[in-house]
């Protein structure tokens, strides 16, 4: 089947949604903080809010971080 080049599909993870705000330069990345982000439910999400920084335990800060290297 051809693929439609006007169309995104992307798969949905349950559970809380963050982002992380970074900055690279000269090839070295620094994490500045995570972003919690309100989004509505259903099967049309949209962000509605951010939040930061994120009040996270340093734990799961670390793994939202990791996820991002």
């Amino acid at each position: 089947m051809p693929t439609d080049v006007r169309v995104l599909i992307q798969g949905c993870a349950p559970g809380a949604e963050y982002s992380v705000e970074s900055f690279t330069q000269d090839g070295s990345t620094a994490h500045l903080c995570a972003t919690a982000k309100a989004v509505t439910q259903g099967t049309h999400r949209v962000e509605i809010g951010h939040s930061l920084p994120a009040v996270l335990p340093p734990a799961v800060e670390r793994a939202v971080f990791a996820e991002v290297d």
